[in-house]
């Protein structure tokens, strides 16, 4: 089997006529949780060039004037638990020495040829997994003003919530220099004849472990039963992870049950890893048609991320109590026939209509998503865009949008997104998308329906 370290190569011929440093090396690295709770890591790894001739990588080199390095393909990828979800990752610098960082230079791509050839050279260890990512061609010239050449990689991944309350990562980075009139084309898998191995300067590791807090939704495993005209309570558990405290935790609740009121739910706090219960208290309605409901309880944190439970609510018919003895009633006389009243849409109907009633216009990844919505009777609507991060997980793009809707027909409206979803998406110049509608009519219905958004 090949390691990682055996892959390092000699300086190429190109680097000759530059002076006599020609390594590249990771100055430092570290990770946080820039959202708060949720599964948002951001690893931020700084690379620099290094005198390789005066200086011994690993030991006591340096990042000095130098290290100036040609430009070329940056290669990087990180070990993570096995359902961690790649996100956006992007190149930053120069980074001059003593100034902040400047704008970022270029989005790296995905690389699961990268990943593939990591896994056949050094596989993943158990429930691990590779996630890698690489500049689309050469890399914008990084020698800043003073002679180093400096550049940082920001890359944001989503946990799972199993990793929590400890995040633990690897990152192994590679500068690709075939010759020099390469376009870069080539498959990463090539990278036992043109990459360079990155290596660290004295103390840093490209190992590390994360602090992080993240929390999810357990449904009940068994169906709740209820009566009409009763209340149900539908119990949940909200499950923190968290070496420190959570701060509020704020679920919210629905039910598919058409004229049932749900009771506001509390927010939650735990100082520390931990489960608490969220009781969920439906009253049905003395009219409820028998059968399953779906009760749902939705969580959304602080980086975006949203967490959704569903349990089964059925509506069962009470017992009939008898006294002996006691003649039964005679029957009361038919009632007089009413007037046809106007049929009641059905939730189903509902959310057909709404499905078909979206007009979508101008959607964009600066300006949001301009729509038109058709509802086919009065209620209250809400409107949120969502992206998803794959593994069935969502982020919230937008803040939610609430109207009414004082009676059927059209509604106009422009859904922005906010600023963690500009930061999401930043770089970005086409993004598959999501709005989520959901309707509560004035027959009780609460339906909740998905339209695909393009942003551009």
């Amino acid at each position: 089997m090949t390691s990682l370290r055996s892959l390092s190569v000699p300086c190429l011929a190109v680097l000759a006529a530059l002076a006599a440093g020609c390594e590249p090396a990771v100055d430092s690295q570290d990770a946080a949780q820039p959202g708060g709770v949720g599964g948002l890591v951001e690893i931020t790894t700084a690379f620099c060039g290094v005198d390789g001739d005066d200086n011994a990588l690993g030991d006591s080199a340096t990042c000095n004037a130098e290290g100036a390095l040609p430009t070329g393909q940056l290669l990087i990828a990180y070990e993570v638990a096995k359902d961690t979800a790649p996100g956006d990752a992007e190149l930053v610098g120069p980074a001059l020495d003593g100034a902040t960082d400047a704008a970022p230079i270029a989005r790296l791509a995905r690389d699961p040829e990268l990943e593939d050839w990591l896994d056949a050279a050094q596989p993943a260890a158990a429930g691990k997994r590779w996630v890698g990512f690489r500049t689309a061609g050469r890399a914008t010239d990084l020698t800043t003003p003073t002679g180093t050449w400096r550049a940082k990689v920001v890359a944001d991944l989503d946990a799972p919530v199993e990793a929590a309350p400890a995040f633990a990562y690897r990152t192994v980075a590679f500068l690709r220099e075939p010759a020099e009139d390469a376009t870069f084309t080539g498959p990463s898998t090539d990278c036992d004849t043109s990459c360079r191995v990155v290596d660290t300067l004295s103390g840093v590791s490209l190992a590390g472990t994360a602090a992080i807090r993240d929390a999810d939704l357990v449904a009940p495993a068994d169906t709740v039963t209820a009566h009409p005209g009763t209340t149900a309570t539908v119990p949940f558990t909200l499950a923190y992870r968290g070496a420190a405290a959570s701060g509020p935790l704020a679920p919210t609740a629905t039910t598919s049950l058409a004229g049932a009121a749900v009771a506001p739910l509390d927010a939650v706090t735990l100082a520390a890893t931990g489960d608490a219960p969220v009781a969920v208290k439906v009253d049905v309605p003395a009219d409820a048609p028998l059968g399953d409901q779906d009760v749902t309880v939705e969580l959304k944190l602080a980086d975006g991320a949203i967490r959704e439970a569903t349990g089964t609510l059925a509506v069962v018919a009470a017992p009939v109590k008898e006294t002996p003895g006691t003649p039964a009633p005679a029957a009361p006389a038919p009632a007089p026939a009413k007037p046809a009243a106007k049929p009641v849409l059905s939730p189903a109907q509902v959310q057909t209509a709404l499905v078909q009633g979206a007009d979508v216009g101008r959607a964009s990844i600066k300006k949001g998503v301009t729509l038109t919505q058709a509802f086919p009777s009065a209620g209250d609507a809400a409107f949120e865009l969502r992206i998803s991060t794959g593994k069935g997980r969502e982020r919230a793009l937008s803040k939610t949008i609430r109207k009414a809707v004082p009676k059927s027909g059209q509604v106009a409206l422009t859904v922005p997104l906010a600023g963690q979803g500009r930061k999401l998406l930043a770089g970005r110049k086409t993004v598959k998308a999501f709005l989520v509608v959901r309707f509560h009519d004035a027959a009780g219905n609460r339906v909740k329906v998905r339209v695909p958004v393009s942003l551009g």
